[in-house]
């Protein structure tokens, strides 16, 4: 897009008068029941309404006039070429309705949070524009089939926020840079983990977190949806301590001491449940070519019980460890990472490392099978 300001102020301008001609016209053309169904949550001049004003009016039989004709059935702020002094202009001419949901039940922050190719910056920038306006993460995402599962619009952010935090540029001998994280970014990552959105959750069923998928959780799953390419399983924990750790540091002053506890606690169990190798059941990450994240819903109940079933041994380690990973992160005086570095090491990896102890060899030994009792 051209870099003029008066260029976007003329081409705006114009845009805007075409639109509210649509809206006079379909107002006096249209039978009234249809155009108040189509305009029942309009804000501003028609946006994502635009589309719908048009068919209605050539099914009618209208002859449309072609300045009518609008780019997308989406919202004009989802062009990936709307800077935030765009979308000011925009907002300015009348097209202020910056919630409305696109034919596939997305919102103009949702389209911005899932187009993790772009460069972060201009992400942030218009997501953090976005929330100045008033748009809340709270409300859930609608779109099928996500729509049943009450997932709020903040873990669907979170989850980006992960993925793009992931991709910073790395040090190998001192891990992330995450001095390195800009203002924006970390504006926007106190307000997704903050007070506000901290009892957001949605109504999954995994063990990852206690009462569904939190907006820490989310990060945390978007984060280590991007980290395996290369990394080392002792270089990962690393630097997800590092994360943490940045998190916990950089809300210190805005958490209570209680939801910093809870902040913690989460964490922990997630880096624990993570780290015992237990399967999701949860909503997930999709790579797409087009927009690069995306979440599938938690998956389905009959698979879901299938899964849990076969890491029963794993899962039961899991509700064994936890009370006292609980009680050593409430004593633990240093960092995040340098208790869980000590907990994993002395209750997940020495365990690796001689064998599980609790596996029962005698049902094995009955069938015949010899064992080495070098492994035993």
């Amino acid at each position: 897009m051209v870099n003029d300001e008066r260029i976007h102020a003329a081409l705006i301008n114009e845009l805007a008068v075409r639109r509210q001609k649509l809206l006079t016209s379909s107002q006096r053309l249209l039978p009234k029941h249809s155009f108040e169904e189509i305009t029942c949550s309009l804000k501003g001049l028609p946006d994502i309404e635009a589309f719908s004003l048009i068919k209605a009016l050539l099914d009618a039989g209208d002859n449309v006039d072609p300045n009518y004709w609008c780019y997308t059935c989406s919202s004009v702020y989802d062009l990936d070429d709307i800077t935030v002094e765009v979308a000011e202009f925009l907002f300015e001419a009348g097209f202020t309705d910056l919630e409305g949901r696109d034919p596939y039940g997305y919102t103009v922050v949702l389209r911005s949070a899932m187009r993790t190719s772009m460069k972060p910056e201009v992400v942030f920038k218009k997501i953090q524009w976005l929330l100045s306006k008033g748009v809340s993460l709270r409300r859930p995402v609608e779109t099928k089939p996500l729509s049943e599962w009450l997932i709020p619009s903040v873990n669907v952010v979170s989850a980006m926020l992960g993925q793009m935090i992931c991709r910073l540029p790395k040090d190998h001998a001192h891990g992330f840079i995450y001095e390195s994280i800009d203002n924006l970014m970390k504006d926007i990552c106190r307000q997704v983990l903050g007070s506000y959105y901290q009892i957001c959750h949605d109504r999954c069923e995994c063990c990852c977190s206690l009462q569904g998928c939190t907006p820490l959780v989310m990060l945390l799953k978007g984060w280590t949806f991007d980290w395996w390419g290369g990394l080392a399983i002792e270089e990962a924990h690393e630097l997800r301590g590092q994360l943490i750790d940045w998190f916990l540091k950089m809300l210190g002053d805005e958490l209570t001491e209680s939801e910093t506890i809870e902040l913690t606690k989460s964490a922990m169990r997630y880096c624990l449940f993570e780290d015992l190798e237990l399967r999701h059941v949860c909503c997930r990450q999709k790579q797409r070519a087009w927009m690069n994240i995306d979440l599938l819903p938690p998956i389905e109940a009959e698979e879901a019980q299938e899964i849990q079933e076969e890491d029963e041994r794993s899962m039961q380690r899991f509700h064994n460890l936890l009370p006292k990973a609980e009680l050593e992160c409430h004593q633990a005086s240093g960092s995040f990472s340098e208790f869980w570095s000590r907990f994993y090491n002395d209750n997940i990896a020495s365990s690796q490392e001689r064998g599980n102890p609790e596996i029962d060899i005698g049902p094995i030994v009955e069938i015949g099978v010899k064992i080495d009792k070098r492994i035993q």
